[in-house]
């Protein structure tokens, strides 16, 4: 458990992508809705108005149950602003990453195609994020995955390119912001950055 801005996450990773989405200036709801999938209920982490879906995972906490439910929601989940209708996509949020030399971080975006969760590589952009090249893999509605995909899914690294300014700084911050007890510690200057962003921010 981890808090941010008067929320309490379940994870310090989750917090760490709530700042993330802050300094990106952002807009994002934590858990926003309950949704019937394959006969269970999705609880997705994150919508980000600029992102759609997002769900915050590391490798050894995608599960087969966790995996078959991102890929049969990725085709019903719904958008909660304009335009409405399927969302149709979610984003893979694994460990945070930061820009090295020519490369950025890069993440895998789940989306639909029929039946069918196709998984893309795509990097953040200041507008939301931009698929790079064609599908890599099919999501199993099994949710059976290798450990080998499971970290490739959660930990995909970086591809060549350089990200805008801002969201490198975006990334460096957040990845570097460390915890005490169960709260987020923000240098004053981060704090001073994001603060305006959480009022009415509802606490679980």
């Amino acid at each position: 458990m981890s808090e941010y801005s008067g929320v309490v996450f379940r994870s310090r990773l989750e917090a760490r992508w709530a700042l993330f989405f802050d300094l990106m200036g952002w807009d994002w709801d934590y858990e926003p809705g309950m949704y019937p999938v394959g006969g269970r209920m999705y609880i997705p982490d994150f919508w980000v108005d600029a992102l759609g879906w997002v769900e915050v995972k590391g490798a050894r906490f995608l599960t087969k149950v966790s995996g078959a439910k991102i890929a049969r929601a990725v085709g019903v989940l719904p958008r909660r602003c304009e335009p409405f209708g399927r969302a149709g996509r979610l984003l893979i949020a694994g460990r945070l990453e930061c820009e090295r030399e020519h490369f950025r971080p890069v993440h895998n975006v789940v989306v639909a195609d029929g039946g069918v969760a196709n998984v893309f590589r795509g990097v953040v952009t200041g507008g939301g994020v931009e698929l790079v090249g064609g599908a890599w893999m099919r999501l199993p509605s099994s949710g059976v995955l290798t450990d080998e995909v499971r970290r490739a899914l959660c930990e995909p690294g970086v591809v060549e390119g350089r990200s805008e300014d801002r969201v490198a700084n975006c990334y460096i911050v957040a990845s570097r912001v460390e915890g005490v007890g169960r709260k987020l510690v923000l240098p004053d200057q981060v704090r001073e950055l994001v603060s305006g962003r959480w009022a009415g921010r509802r606490t679980r």
